[in-house]
């Protein structure tokens, strides 16, 4: 008996043993003779219970959205585009092998004219017109993750690895109380050093480089005489910033009317201290009482996790004059 079951024992290591060789040959001849199909699989910052189509209206956890497309290097190849229809796809997107430990460096949104890992083109930021469902023509994320093969060959953009924003979301929320109980909003404008210059990012850096430093930008945006007599809570705007790169402040302008009657009410030191740091959302509250704007209170907290917001230390004076 104990003859016979080391007789099993043998063969079943004999077994064992054809079987590997028979798919470590199956294997090799896959990697020689077929292609490797790669797949994409891409998260937004940190995705808790319940995420939201990435622009819905609300600020915090988000998806990817239908038709969406990324750039993607792997390692110091050309740029391959993916689109999002319930998955990402990729005519031309395939593994060398099944063990080589590749690179791969994403950005969001896709566009023709990157071909080089280290200037990767940023979106214009002019033109924005101050409403949260259009924010997604000017957001910037990356993302980036080296890994082999695997169990299926998906680069998984997950975890520590998901793609994060790189340009400041600011927001501005306008009461509708005193003064702005009854005004129509005209104008709001943000002038400072490259807030919206054109930019590019490398991802051997990992930093944002300005094609042109000391300009001056001006935003400036129609409110499309929106009436804050039909508002209740009042009114958010939504700017995607570049992070400052000198203590020159910013201004902010509200232009308004009320009774027919036109005002513009300025801060001249807004974001004096403030840099605009990449992947925040910053929230500044603004009041008008009689001739005067205020910002009343501000909170900071990470874009790329829409976790909970911080006070931020507001520095800023106020003025305002009568248009005549």
């Amino acid at each position: 008996m104990k003859y016979l079951n080391g007789v099993a024992v043998c063969c079943l290591g004999s077994i064992l043993f054809l079987s590997c060789q028979e798919q470590f040959e199956e294997d090799s001849e896959r990697q020689e003779g077929q292609q490797l199909p790669m797949s994409v699989i891409a998260q937004i910052g940190v995705i808790h219970n319940e995420p939201t189509p990435r622009y819905s209206g609300e600020v915090g956890s988000a998806i990817f959205a239908e038709g969406d497309k990324i750039g993607m290097f792997v390692d110091d190849n050309p740029v391959t585009e993916w689109t999002y229809s319930l998955k990402w796809t990729s005519p031309k997107a395939y593994w060398d092998d099944l063990v080589t430990e590749s690179t791969f460096s994403a950005f969001y949104p896709y566009n023709d004219a990157t071909t080089d890992r280290t200037k990767v083109c940023l979106p214009s930021l002019k033109g924005q017109d101050g409403s949260w469902e259009n924010i997604q023509k000017y957001d910037f994320m990356v993302a980036e993750v080296t890994q082999a093969y695997g169990e299926d060959g998906t680069v998984a953009f997950t975890g520590n690895n998901s793609f994060r924003h790189i340009s400041c979301l600011v927001q501005f929320d306008i009461k509708a109380a005193g003064t702005l109980s009854d005004a129509v909003l005209t104008n709001l404008s943000l002038e400072g050093g490259n807030i919206i210059s054109s930019a590019t990012y490398s991802f051997e850096t990992e930093k944002v480089t300005l094609t042109q430093e000391g300009d001056s930008d001006l935003l400036s945006v129609s409110l499309n005489n929106h009436s804050m007599a039909d508002e209740k809570e009042g009114v958010s705007y939504y700017f995607i910033l570049n992070q400052k790169t000198s203590d020159t402040p910013v201004s902010l302008t509200l232009e308004y009317s009320v009774a027919g009657k036109s005002y513009a009410a300025s801060i001249s030191t807004f974001a004096k201290d403030n840099a605009f740091k990449e992947g925040t959302h910053q929230k500044y509250n603004i009041a008008v009482n009689g001739k005067e704007i205020q910002i009343t209170g501000g909170e900071i907290g990470s874009w790329n996790d829409g976790g909970e917001m911080g006070d931020i230390n507001l520095d800023v004076k106020t003025g305002d004059e009568e248009n005549k």
